[in-house]
């Protein structure tokens, strides 16, 4: 499926930008002109530290106009009567990459944020992809597993249940939307050699960074506030401990 980077240069007109000038960009999709696959979007992107460091770029490289420079930009999809629309989560950037290069991290951030009772992030989690066939066998089970850990202030210890891989259930929820999988006597096998299914892969990345960017931004409008509240460290996205502190799930 082919997407656009687009600026909006009035309210509800859009006009493609032609990243394929860039020497950042590397084309490795059928499509052409102004058309992009969404991983050569995110490979492009993820160049970038952030929206102003992307807009700062495309100024200096002229492919996008000093007028258009304030406007915003988004990736979207043809949509009916020759039109657009925007994906609901759309740039990735830098922190993102690793992500991008090896999903097993993601994996393990996703598992860490159970692990630290982040409920209300779990709980939008799973909803969000709730509908998906991917993961339609796990995501009611999953669900209620939450909510009941939610209610009771504790966590559901069905939450901590592994399967035959070894993974808990919202590892498996997050390995089947990204990775191929097949079911072989009852057991999952997941095809990890195979395509990962990148729009899944990007969803649920730009869901998390979109996520973990809303909640700093709640927290310090609470402090501005002045409630007293006390705050815990976390580095500028979803991972909680450096590159050194264990792994959550391996």
């Amino acid at each position: 499926m082919a997407y656009y980077i687009m600026s909006e240069v009035k309210r509800g007109k859009f006009v493609p930008l032609d990243i394929s000038k860039s020497e950042l960009f590397q084309r490795n999709s059928k499509y052409k002109d102004t058309r992009y696959s969404l991983e050569e979007i995110d490979r492009f992107t993820s160049n970038f530290k952030n929206i102003y460091g992307l807009k700062n770029y495309l100024l200096k490289e002229e492919i996008i106009e000093p007028t258009l420079y304030d406007r915003p930009l988004s990736i979207r999809l043809p949509d009916k009567e020759n039109g657009t629309k925007k994906v609901m989560y759309d740039f990735l950037y830098q922190n993102d990459r690793k992500y991008l290069d090896n999903p097993g991290v993601l994996i393990n951030d996703i598992g860490r944020m159970q692990f630290h009772r982040e409920w209300e992030f779990c709980f939008d989690y799973v909803m969000h992809f709730f509908k998906h066939h991917d993961c339609a066998d796990i995501a009611p089970e999953l669900r209620s597993y939450i909510v009941s850990s939610i209610r009771n202030g504790i966590t559901d210890t069905a939450l901590y249940a592994v399967d035959e891989n070894g993974d808990i259930p919202i590892i498996r929820f997050t390995k089947q939307l990204i990775y191929n999988y097949h079911y072989n006597f009852g057991n999952i096998v997941y095809h990890t050699d195979e395509k990962i299914k990148y729009r899944n892969l990007h969803d649920i990345i730009a869901f998390c960074e979109y996520y973990h960017n809303n909640k700093r931004a709640d927290e310090k409008n609470t402090c501005e506030r002045g409630k007293v509240r006390t705050l815990k460290k976390e580095p500028a996205q979803l991972t909680f401990f450096g590159e050194d502190s264990y792994s959550y799930y391996e």
